[in-house]
């Protein structure tokens, strides 16, 4: 495998464990923000109100918006590969991003445990 698959894989990789954890899901799921965003003491104020299960099923859809931004992000950036010809380079390598299965479905592959093809 080349050096380039290997930055773009790991990127990739990088991205499905971004995925499955975040700090605002823990926060709702703990039940209280700590940041000083504008929104905090509202949410904060929800929050209260909710017992534990609730505040679970929040936190799932919060690190399920999380994912989703991941992937409207990937899937954008495979549209400007295909229609854009834009290319992505690290290390003085450019990444086969077009190689596999497309960006936001290698990620969404890589998210459900599917094994990368061997070179």
């Amino acid at each position: 495998m080349g050096k380039g698959a290997r930055i773009y894989k790991d990127f990739i990789d990088r991205l499905v464990k971004l995925s499955r954890k975040c700090a605002s899901e823990t926060a709702v799921k703990r039940g209280y923000l700590p940041w000083n965003d504008w929104y905090a003491p509202a949410v904060n104020e929800i929050l209260s109100k909710l017992d534990q299960r609730e505040r679970e099923a929040l936190g799932a859809f919060v690190l399920d918006a999380y994912h989703a931004g991941i992937h409207d992000t990937l899937a954008d950036l495979e549209w400007m590969r295909c229609c854009k010809s834009m290319t992505i380079t690290a290390e003085g390598e450019t990444l086969p991003i077009g190689e596999y299965e497309g960006m936001h479905c290698d990620y969404v592959g890589r998210r459900e445990d599917w094994e990368w093809p061997d070179e």
